[in-house]
């Protein structure tokens, strides 16, 4: 019949429900969370439902034919992007960690069989933990910018060399928020350092055995 859509050009609805099915591993709901490596905040931050329902994936197909493509019964290759993206969107509409086109990146994935669903949500909203503070970097910029007050430490009798390698020994990572405050710690400390050595060697000396070790 001349003017009749073309039958068998594009992508038919049980054959895109077939795939959207087999992509998001069924028509189901699961629940998915978010993890944190920064130590003291919990290891899960947020759970989300994820899932794709038959409903949803078949009205993302009919939402995406172009009225242009009249001559068309199935979706062609531009509607069957608007239809993952419209897919994406649903599926990962609670993730409110993801952003839109990282929607749209973990759909492709699964429709690629690339990764699953706790995958995808996994990879885009893990929180991780910056990179450790370099306290020797940071003080040799300080000199590059001239800074009088890099090397600092409290007392001249103290070098800076004795607050970095004390900064390197130190064990921070059972302490809460580490490493996102290192080099606030660091700046805070470096002018008291020779102080708080006196301190220490005050309070760490034995006690006396008799009169003559308090001369």
């Amino acid at each position: 019949m001349v003017g009749a859509p073309e039958p068998t050009v594009g992508l038919g609805l049980d054959e895109w429900l077939k795939l959207m099915e087999e992509s998001c591993q069924g028509w189901s709901v699961e629940s998915l969370c978010q993890h944190s490596e920064i130590t003291g905040e919990p290891a899960k931050r947020k759970e989300w439902k994820v899932g794709l329902s038959m409903h949803q994936a078949m009205q993302a197909y009919h939402e995406s034919r172009s009225v242009t493509e009249w001559w068309m019964s199935r979706l062609s290759f531009v509607s069957f992007e608007l239809a993952i993206c419209r897919c994406a969107e649903a599926m990962f509409s609670a993730v409110d960690a993801m952003m839109p086109d990282q929607k749209i990146g973990g759909m492709i994935r699964l429709v690629l069989k690339m990764a699953d669903r706790a995958t995808v949500v996994e990879d885009y909203t893990y929180v991780r933990a910056p990179h450790r503070f370099d306290a020797v970097k940071h003080i040799a910029l300080r000199n590059e910018n001239e800074d009088p007050k890099a090397n600092y430490t409290g007392s001249s009798a103290t070098p800076i060399n004795r607050w970095l390698d004390c900064w390197a020994a130190m064990h921070l990572d059972d302490i809460h928020g580490f490493p996102t405050w290192d080099s606030e710690l660091f700046n805070l400390l470096q002018p008291y350092f020779a102080t708080l050595c006196r301190l220490f060697a005050a309070y760490a000396a034995p006690l006396p055995k008799g009169e003559s070790d308090l001369n």
